[in-house]
This record gives structure tokens, sequence and C-alpha cells, in this order.
């Protein structure tokens, strides 16, 4: 199905919604743009030319059961799509409920943050079908973090989700917010677009968990303003999905406003993913950090782009960038590209990136303590990735996810008793 024959099929229902001047002036977007090529330097390394050639339909309505995990917080579930009535939350709202008529401050929000330029975000702001309106309220602080479940159905053949996030968080508010993707292994194409506004105060733990289905094609773009003092942490985990690719634009636009993004690729097989950051320091007193890693096997690849900018006025920035890759195939691959752009005269900013494989004096050290060697090498694996939950300060949320990496290393349980 071509992009312009995917917009008709669901201009009758937008042509009279709230949402149909932003759709058409993305339309234009993408229509002008097409879709990324490895020309464009954001994409170099990630080549989507196989996803313009295959057709997309729109998924059909789930109508068998499905299974999920046990649920990481208040839970809101979308099935190929389509809200699961019986699992929603009563902080969100459904951004099909409020098309006829979006309140002033989702208006305000909606396919503002977002960089229409960039041809995944027009072709999303098109096309988006689905998706989560949150606005949270001055001093508001949930107890239970707030699980977003995109989950495929039981379909096999292929089809695409177009999903859509909008966060307003109030005046010191403060939330716990994951985005969990889940899905089976018949092919699918999802983008996600995310717009996040903080306002001054406002502390925001963001957690995106891909376990995606091996079929899954996930094409994600996340947009934060932060105010004044306001806090914005993420935790980016791939672990699933063929091919993954996540772009985040964080604008520190006012004093002492900060930002630490952390990731971690743990891929095999000919799986990509892509971590794609840009933080942009915009006033004083203003502090970044960024740190991803990537345990690659088989013939996979991890790619991390960080850029930072800091902008004439933004003095006193204190910006740091770090990548680390571990090889476990001399076939696997590992770009990573930490960038800085400055244009202020009193700021700390430093980067550093490393790529290698299994250290053979670690390997042997931990044989000599009785441990087999594939055993030591699956110990000295976690033992890396897991250096990514550091700074996760739930105990609750760093305990399961912790044990979620092992499962999927695979490390003994005798192992995790020495960790």
């Amino acid at each position: 199905m071509s992009e312009a024959t995917a917009f008709a099929s669901i201009l009758p229902q937008a042509a009279g919604d709230g949402f149909a001047r932003i759709r058409r002036e993305a339309r234009e977007q993408f229509l002008a743009r097409g879709w990324p090529t490895r020309r464009n330097e954001s994409y170099k390394y990630t080549d989507l030319s196989a996803l313009e050639r295959k057709s997309w339909p729109r998924a059909e309505k789930p109508a068998a059961a499905f299974d999920l995990p046990d649920a990481l917080g208040t839970r809101s579930v979308w099935v190929d799509g389509y809200l699961d009535e019986a699992a929603g939350d009563a902080r969100v709202t459904s951004l099909q409920a409020c098309a006829a008529s979006p309140p002033a401050a989702l208006a305000g929000l909606l396919g503002t943050l977002a960089p229409q330029d960039d041809s995944v975000v027009a072709l999303n702001t098109t096309l988006f079908d689905y998706g989560a309106w949150i606005d949270l309220p001055d001093d508001a602080a949930p107890g239970d973090p707030l699980e977003l479940v995109y989950s495929a159905g039981d379909r096999q053949t292929p089809a695409a989700n177009h999903g859509r996030l909008a966060l307003q968080m109030g005046r010191n508010s403060r939330l716990v917010l994951i985005e969990h993707h889940l899905g089976g292994p018949a092919e699918t194409l999802n983008t996600r677009v995310a717009e996040i506004a903080l306002a001054s105060g406002a502390q925001l733990l963001h957690i995106r968990l891909n376990e995606a289905g091996e079929g899954t094609r996930l094409l994600g773009h996340t947009t934060v303003r932060a105010g004044a003092g306001a806090s914005y942490r993420c935790l980016n985990l791939d672990l699933g999905a063929r091919l993954s690719r996540e772009a985040f634009m964080v604008n520190l636009v006012e004093d002492e406003a900060s930002a630490t993004l952390s990731g971690l690729a743990l891929l095999d097989g000919k799986r990509h993913a892509d971590a794609d950051v840009r933080v942009v320091h915009d006033a004083l007193h203003t502090r970044s950090r960024q740190a991803f890693r990537g345990v690659l096997d088989g013939r996979s690849r991890s790619v991390y782009s960080g850029r930072v900018v800091v902008r004439p006025d933004a003095q006193k920035t204190d910006s740091g960038q770090e990548s680390a890759n571990l090889l476990l195939s001399p076939r696997a691959e590992a770009d990573t590209r930490p960038q800085l752009e400055i244009y202020a005269d009193d700021v700390i900013c430093n980067h550093g990136a490393a790529t290698g494989a299994i250290d053979p004096d670690a390997l042997f050290y931990l044989q000599s303590r009785g441990i087999d060697a594939d055993a030591a090498r699956r110990m000295i694996a976690y033992g890396f990735a897991a250096r990514v939950l550091a700074g996760l300060d739930n105990a609750d949320l760093h305990h399961r996810l912790s044990t979620l990496l092992a499962m999927r290393m695979q490390v003994p349980q005798e192992v995790l008793e020495w960790l």
C-alpha cells in the first residue's frame, strides 16, 4: 500500500476532526521528502528502503485473546492499535476519544514539538490512528508507574500501526512512564511519536522497553521540552524487534533543567537497533548525561549517534556522553558517534566511546574459580549490560528489569547468586 493510499484510507474519518490540519501539513512534508535514505545524516547507518517496497495495510481488530507478561505498573493496553477498554487507566485519554474536539492543552502540544521535517515523524502525524493523551496537573505524584502497552495480535499477515503519545506534566509533578512494545513473529511496521512537555520542577522517568517480535520494524521519535529545574530521565532498552530505531530530541529551554538518557541494545542474529540522541542546552546551569551500551552477537548491528548542542546563552552547561559496546561475535558491528557542538565558553563537556570483545583475562579468572566457559561469558556480558540499570532508583523496577535482562541473556541461576 502506498503512502498516498494509506492516507486516503483514513482521510474520511480525519477530515472533520481536530487533527485534520496537522495531518494535511505532515502529508505534504512526507510526499515532498519521501522515506529517509542513508544520504540523510540521521539515517546514515539505518537503511529503511526495504520498508518502502512493502505493503503495510492497517491491522484489523484482533478477535483472539492475547497473553501479556506481568504488569510493571497501572496499565493501558493497545492491541494492533485498538485500545483494550478493560485494561485502562483514568490518567490516560485515548486520542480517538478526543479527536472531535481536542482540549486546548492537547491542541497546543500535538504536532508542535516533534520535527515534521523528519520523514518518519511526518508519516506518523499523517497516519496516526491511536494513542494516549496524558495531562498531569501541578504537584501530582501518582504512586504507581504508568505502563502503556503496545501489543500485536495473533494475526499472520503484514500490518502497520501508527501510535502517538502526548504528555503534559504540570509544575512539580512526578511520573514514572513505561512504554512497553510487545509482539509476535508476524511482519509489522510500528511508528510511534511522543511529544512531552515538562513544566518547571516536573520530574519524569521514562522507560522504553522493546520486546517486540522478530518480524517487527519499530520506528520511534521522542521530543521533550524541559522547563526550569525540570528533570527528564530515560532508560531505552532494545531487547526485541528485527529493526528498532528511536530518535530523542531533548530541549533544555529554561535554567537548571536536566536530562539523563541511558540505553542498552541486546542484539543477536541480524537484528539492528539505532539510538539517535540530540540534546540542546538553551539556558543557564543545564545538565545532561548520555550513557549507551550494546551487547552484540551474530551479525547484529547497533548504532548510537549522540549530539549535544550548547547555545550561546547556555553558560555553565555540564554535559557528558559515554558509549560502550561488547562484541560477542566477529561479525557483529557497533557504530558510535558522540558529537559536541558548543557556542558558549563557560562549559564542561566531554565524550568517550569504546568497543571490544570479552577480556580473556577476565574469562580465565572466572574459569579458574570453577565456572565453565559458557557461564563465564554470560556472567561477564550480563555484568556489562546491567550497568545501564545502575541509576534506576525504583527498587521494584530495578529488580524486575534485572531479572528480565538475566532471562534474556540466559544467565544461570547459580551465576546470578554471584552478582
